[in-house]
């Protein structure tokens, strides 16, 4: 079953994001205020967050997790962008509205087909 984390969400895209994930056979971790520490004690697979561009303090966040992926096991990082692009970055993006276990499947169908 692949772990999904849930970090820093508003409330309409958590519950936008639980909605779309139940009973899809996902691990679902929601959380706020992590340090890098306790996201990989958690060891997610799929770490979903989100910014705007008025708040964009999840990226130093999100910049140390997919550095520590490079020492050890590999975090798949999606990110809500609401209100404006932010290409520019290293990171996958999604814009809202979107299908979520759709998305998911189409960018880690392997992780979960391994985990199974």
């Amino acid at each position: 079953m692949m772990r999904v984390l849930l970090l820093n969400l508003s409330a309409g895209s958590l519950d936008a994001i639980q909605r779309a994930l139940a009973g899809q056979g996902y691990q679902i971790i929601s959380e706020s205020g992590l340090t890098l520490e306790e996201i990989l004690a958690l060891s997610p697979e799929v770490l979903v967050t989100e910014a705007s561009p008025s708040d964009l303090s999840c990226c130093g966040l999100i910049a140390q997790v997919k550095a520590q992926s490079h020492a050890g096991p590999s975090v798949k990082i999606e990110m809500i962008v609401h209100g404006g692009a932010l290409e520019m970055m290293s990171f996958r993006f999604r814009s809202t509205p979107w299908n979520l276990p759709q998305e998911l499947e189409r960018s880690f169908g392997s992780v979960s087909r391994k985990k199974n």
